[in-house]
């Protein structure tokens, strides 16, 4: 997305490092975008764990969960919980996806107006 709109001039000023920062804007973009894409496939991994995992035990295997019953509950409760948790996290990093590229236009109306 950024190479669509950027000049070559504008990412090479994206690329300069300020005095005291550890990385350039370009990287600080680029890793919320990547931290965006990363959870929204960790939630849909989880998504797709939880629902192959979802039967109703017959035979031994029912037998084998009416013995360890609680520690069957609380074992898919946390993977639910974990499940829903990443799935409100990944949502949640949209926003700071989108602020991000809320903050490069700015720059970018900056960088144009000032190459006039």
């Amino acid at each position: 997305m950024l190479m669509a709109f950027g000049e070559p001039k504008f990412l090479e000023t994206l690329a300069e490092k300020v005095e005291n920062d550890e990385h350039s804007p370009l990287i600080k973009v680029n890793s919320t975008f990547v931290h965006f894409i990363v959870l929204q496939v960790l939630a849909l991994l989880t998504a797709f764990i939880c629902k192959s995992y979802y039967f109703i035990p017959t035979g031994k295997i029912a037998e084998l969960i009416l013995e360890y019953n609680l520690l069957f509950l609380i074992g898919t409760c946390f993977i639910y919980f974990l499940g829903f948790y990443i799935f409100m996290y990944s949502l949640f990093s949209t926003l700071a996806a989108t602020f991000a590229i809320l903050r490069l236009m700015k720059v970018y109306d900056v960088f144009l107006r000032t190459k006039k």
